[in-house]
């Protein structure tokens, strides 16, 4: 009996205390508060004359909301995806992602965590980088700059087809390594763990020497060893064709055989410099469009408040804002759903928005540190891929 009192007086005092915290306002009032705002008028902080970082914290829903805002010149500021490792797999916190770039010479200004990954780090959906493609697509939005420099959010479908003689298959999985490999599958030497061949199945170890495989190209290489059973750990320059045995592909392959693959970006021409995979995407034309597309996501995930993370694009392209939104921590800042993104975007002026990996992965690093409040009780959250701002050499006085 003493137990049960003890339990409900705990009981009690725990109700007390939440009766003293500030309500969550509803998705209405959260609105409603957005509607008084004027961003033209918000005082940033200046971190160089084109990046400019702002806190903004809603005391009354509560609500904590970091942007940064860029002024995109291209000749002096730099947008940049960085892997945690250097291949498909493996996770690192922004800040050892930040550091490992700050020892190789680069100036990081700012920074925030970008794909929704698997938990060996592999990224979900297309993830290029560098102009290599990594992963391929899924039906999901995606974050892509061009060889050209242009920044876009759009649904990008990237198709690969390889030519062995006169017989021309598609290859249906990129670095996806299965039990029984029942479609045509291929590896580039981006995925950096050995590759397992059952019995039954063949690998075709091509060799392409340093040619870029990315899309919109066309990569020759030639058959240096057909693998019928055994592992291989691929190196730069090396790419596996993974097939069963009964595949009538195999038999116009020897060693020595040419093969060419012919890569092709089927939404537009320009080359990729790269693409990030998010979901869904937000703003569409300057409208609220986050129910606007079906990319396989859940009505809770749409309408539950969680910690965001988003990147946004003005019409004119000269500016885009990275935003993080803390969430899942009462008294702090209870997380936004995606409408509330959305219109926060917009409000800030923005064309297109993409939402980004959010939850436990959402960090924003400013001036060497991390600003936002992560919600893993552990700190940050080790992440697949980040999304860098980096100077390019001015100015030149130390920025942090």
């Amino acid at each position: 009996m003493k137990k049960v009192r003890a339990i409900l007086r705990r009981t009690k005092i725990f109700i007390l205390l939440l009766s003293l915290l500030p309500l969550p306002l509803s998705s209405l009032d959260f609105l409603e508060w957005l509607k008084a705002q004027n961003p033209s008028s918000w005082e940033y902080e200046k971190i160089t004359p084109f990046v400019y970082y702002k806190k903004i914290f809603v005391s009354e829903i509560p609500l904590s909301i970091h942007i940064l805002k860029v002024n995109w010149n291209k000749k002096v500021i730099e947008l940049e995806l960085q892997k945690a490792e250097n291949g498909i797999f493996g996770r690192k916190t922004l800040t050892e992602i930040i550091e490992d770039k700050i020892k190789k010479g680069e100036k990081v200004i700012a920074g925030i965590n970008a794909s929704f990954f698997e938990e060996d780090g592999k990224p979900v959906g297309l993830f290029v980088d560098e102009g290599i493609i990594y992963t391929l697509n899924n039906k999901r939005s995606s974050l892509i700059k061009t060889t050209k420099g242009k920044l876009m959010i759009s649904k990008s479908k990237v198709e690969i087809y390889l030519k062995a003689g006169n017989q021309k298959e598609k290859i249906e999985e990129l670095n996806r390594e299965s039990s029984n490999f029942d479609k045509l599958t291929l590896f580039n030497w981006h995925y950096n763990k050995k590759i397992h061949i059952e019995r039954g199945f063949a690998g075709i170890l091509v060799k392409i020497g340093n040619k870029r495989f990315s899309p919109t190209e066309k990569v020759k290489g030639y058959v240096s060893e057909i693998i019928r059973e055994g592992s291989i750990l691929l190196r730069d320059g090396e790419v596996l064709i993974v097939a069963k045995e009964s595949e009538n592909i195999l038999k116009n392959i020897k060693v020595n055989s040419p093969i060419t693959f012919t890569i092709k970006n089927l939404y537009f021409n320009d080359d990729i410099d790269f693409a990030v995979t998010g979901a869904p995407q937000i703003v569409k034309r300057g409208l609220n469009f986050y129910k606007g597309i079906n990319e396989g996501l859940t009505e809770k995930f749409y309408d539950t408040r969680h910690p965001r993370t988003g990147i946004g694009i003005t019409k004119d392209g000269k500016k885009i804002f990275l935003i993080a939104v803390d969430g899942r921590q009462l008294g702090l800042s209870i997380g936004m759903t995606l409408k509330e993104l959305a219109e926060f975007f917009i409000k800030l002026g923005c064309y297109n928005s993409l939402n980004l990996d959010g939850g436990g992965s959402t960090t924003m690093w400013v001036k060497g540190r991390v600003v936002n409040s992560p919600s893993d009780p552990t700190g940050e959250r080790p992440i697949s891929d980040a999304i860098l701002i980096i100077e390019k050499g001015f100015p030149k006085e130390k920025i942090y």
